[in-house]
C-alpha cells in the first residue's frame, strides 16, 4: 500500500490540528488494484495437431477494449510456442508471460512440457521475446512430456495436419497431473509463481533479471497439501497473487480413484510465504452464502437435491439444466476424472464427451 494523491477529500502523510477531530483524512492505494479506463485482455488459443503444420495461427492473442473478437491482435504464433494456457503479466515492464500446457491433440513448443515464453508489449505485437525450460532449472520436477517418455503408446503428433485426427494415447492420462497449470506474478514484477502440477507445489521464479534480456531463475517452492479429497485425489491448478503477503491457490478433489461424483469438490487454499519456502497450503474459510447454487441445479437427472457438501469445499458435483430443449440436467453433468476414454457418454447416449473439471 502507498500514499494516494494528496486532494479536497485526502490531505498527506503528515498533517496538524490544535484539537481532536474526525476530519483528518488520508487516502492510500494497491497500486495492482490500478487499471486504465479501456484495458486490453490477452488470452490464448489452441489448435490441432504438429505445431509445425499450424501455419499463420496463433497461440497467444490481444483483444482490445470495445472490439470485435475477430479483430484481435495475433502475439506469438502456434509454430514458436505451441500448446500454451498460463499468462502473467508485469505491469511496470509491459511483459506478457505464457506457459506450455499439456493438453491432447495440441502439440508443446520448442521448450516443451514445462515452457515459459515471454515478450514485451509494443504497439500491437511483442519484441524482446525470450524463452526458458523450467525442467532444466527445477531438476525435471514438471515431469516428462508423455509422447516422448519412452513409455506406452508415444503418439507425439509429429506430421498431424490440423484438420486430420490424431490419436495422442498417453497425453489423455496425464493432462492435469503433468506440466504447468496457472502462473501469477508478483505486483512488483520481480518473482513468477508456477503451479507444478507434477509434484503439486507452487513454484517461484526470480524474473527481475528479465526486463534486461536475462532468463528467471528458481528461488523455491510452496507444497500444496490436501485439503481433504476423498482418497487423496487432489489436484491444484489456480494460482492467485493479491501481494506478498496473500498468495492463493485453488484444488479440486477429482474423484479419480471412487469415480463417485459426490466427491467431486473444490477449495481454496492460501500459501503463508513468512513461513518460508516448504510451508503447506491451508484451507480458506467460504461462508455458505458466498457461492450459492444455481437456482436450478441437480445432482441427478431424476432430478434430486444436491448433498451438502463437507465445510468449506465448494461443490462440482451438481447439475445445471438446459432450459433451451427439455430442462433435464443431464446435459449439464460433470464426471470424476478417469484415465479410460469413454466411448459415449453414459449420460448422454448420443454424445462422445466427457466433461471434467480442469482437465481434456
Amino acid at each position: 500500500m502507498t500514499s494516494s494523491f494528496k486532494g479536497a477529500g485526502s490531505g498527506t502523510s503528515v498533517q496538524f490540528y490544535a484539537t481532536s477531530t474526525s476530519s483528518a483524512n488520508y487516502a492510500i492505494l494497491d497500486p495492482a488494484h490500478y487499471s486504465q479506463a479501456s484495458p486490453s485482455v490477452v488470452t490464448t488459443a489452441m489448435s490441432n495437431g504438429d505445431r509445425s503444420k499450424n501455419t499463420n495461427i496463433s497461440a497467444l492473442y490481444q483483444i482490445n477494449n470495445g472490439v470485435s473478437l475477430s479483430t484481435a491482435n495475433p502475439l506469438r504464433a502456434i509454430q514458436d510456442i505451441g500448446s500454451v494456457w498460463g499468462i502473467a503479466y508485469d505491469r511496470r515492464n509491459g511483459i506478457v508471460y505464457t506457459s506450455a500446457f499439456l493438453k491432447r491433440h495440441a502439440d508443446l513448443g520448442p521448450q516443451g512440457i514445462a515452457g515459459l515464453y515471454w515478450g514485451t508489449r509494443s504497439g500491437p505485437g511483442l519484441v524482446n521475446t525470450g524463452s526458458s525450460n523450467l525442467n532444466s532449472l527445477t531438476g525435471n520436477s514438471f515431469g516428462l512430456d508423455p509422447r516422448s517418455d519412452g513409455v506406452g503408446h508415444d503418439d507425439n503428433l509429429t506430421g498431424v495436419e490440423v484438420t486430420a485426427p490424431s490419436r495422442d494415447r498417453d497425453a489423455y492420462l496425464y493432462v492435469g497431473k503433468r506440466g504447468i497449470g496457472d502462473i501469477d506474478g508478483s505486483p512488483d514484477g520481480k518473482t513468477l509463481y508456477v503451479m507444478n502440477l507434477n509434484e503439486r507445489k507452487l513454484e517461484a521464479f526470480d524474473v527481475s533479471a528479465v526486463p534486461a534480456g536475462g532468463n528467471p531463475t528458481y528461488i523455491g517452492n510452496y507444497t500444496i497439501t490436501d485439503p481433504g479429497c476423498n482418497n487423496g485425489d487432489y489436484r491444484p491448478f489456480a494460482v492467485k497473487v493479491v501481494n506478498p503477503d496473500m498468495k492463493y491457490v485453488c484444488v479440486t478433489c477429482s474423484a479419480e480413484t471412487s469415480g463417485d461424483r459426490s466427491h467431486l469438490l473444490a477449495y481454496f487454499c492460501k500459501i503463508v510465504p513468512s513461513a518460508g519456502f516448504g510451508a503447506t497450503s491451508t484451507i480458506v474459510p467460504i461462508l455458505d452464502n458466498d457461492l450459492p447454487l444455481p437456482t436450478n441445479a441437480n445432482y441427478s437427472s431424476a432430478p434430486q437435491p444436491p448433498p451438502a457438501p463437507p465445510a468449506n469445499a465448494i461443490p462440482l458435483y451438481y447439475n445445471r439444466a438446459d432450459e433451451s430443449t427439455d430442462n433435464t440436467a443431464s446435459n449439464y453433468q460433470f464426471g470424476a476424472w478417469t484415465d479410460t476414454w469413454p466411448g459415449t457418454n453414459p449420460r448422454i447416449s448420443s454424445r462422445t464427451t466427457f466433461a471434467q473439471q480442469h482437465r481434456h
